[in-house]
């Protein structure tokens, strides 16, 4: 989303300049001073009202875009609290409904023992994972490219130091129809999590840019996505695409 370029007011001004004698003081690098430059704060209705109606008449032109290029690992596995997290997050159950759900899975042989506090696995597990990737049928579209490879094994996955007793939340690879459906959901967030960490990281670009709206400037930020990876197991991804601000892909000159 792009929003306009506001000028700063006086006081802001005098604020800035106040937190750069300090930092100053300090010893420490100050902010770097910038033009300001941009429409006036919009002080009421009506400007706004005007403001708007002038950017409706206007050609809008992509003026500047530039790119940090950057990479990010796989969500890591799950523990019990960051499964729960995120249950509540998806389908609003309470962290005592997720524990049940998640120990029936359990005692079901298709997730391994919940109640842990690591978010890694242990060297030991990583032999077995090819044959649990193989147990995931209904994950094959996931599956299927890694059949044959040698998977990838991160440091930020599999580390002996820190497990003790159990190791995080994964599937076992047995196969079973007999879910009910939230156990379904709940199984199917830790799959995606387990088969994730064998994919690469996704390749982004931290993205800036810069439009003109007749006088005025405007700017969104965001990340935009080069290569997707991991991303690709999550079928939410792209509907999850806002709430990371994700940017579709822009060019100078662009209208």
């Amino acid at each position: 989303t792009f929003s306009a370029i506001i000028r700063k007011s006086e006081e802001e001004l005098i604020l800035e300049a106040e937190k750069n004698k300090e930092a100053i003081a300090a010893g420490k690098k100050p902010k770097k001073e910038e033009e300001n430059r941009g429409i006036d704060p919009i002080a009421s209705q009506e400007q706004g009202a005007a403001l708007l109606e002038q950017i409706r008449n206007s050609p809008f032109a992509i003026t500047n875009v530039t790119k940090k290029e950057g990479k990010e690992a796989p969500p890591r596995l799950f523990d019990l609290t960051s499964l729960q997290v995120e249950c509540n997050k998806k389908f609003a159950y309470s962290a005592d409904e997720t524990l049940k759900i998640i120990q029936s899975l359990y005692e079901k042989k298709v997730a391994t023992y919940p109640r842990v506090d690591t978010t890694y696995l242990s060297d030991d597990i990583y032999p077995k994972c090819p044959g649990i990737l193989k147990g995931l049928r209904d994950y094959a579209t996931f599956t299927t490219s890694l059949d044959g490879t040698t998977l990838l094994k991160s440091k930020k996955v599999f580390d002996n130091s820190k497990v003790t007793d159990h190791h995080a939340i994964i599937p076992t690879g047995v196969f079973s129809y007999d879910m009910t459906p939230d156990e379904k959901r709940v199984y199917d967030l830790v799959a995606r999590r387990f088969i994730a960490v064998f994919y690469p990281d996704c390749e982004i670009a931290n993205t800036t840019v810069m439009a003109q709206v007749g006088e005025n400037e405007f700017k969104a930020t965001g990340k935009q996505i080069i290569d997707p990876a991991w991303r690709v197991v999550f079928p939410t991804a792209s509907n999850k695409q806002s709430d990371e601000n994700v940017l579709p892909v822009y060019e100078v000159g662009e209208k």
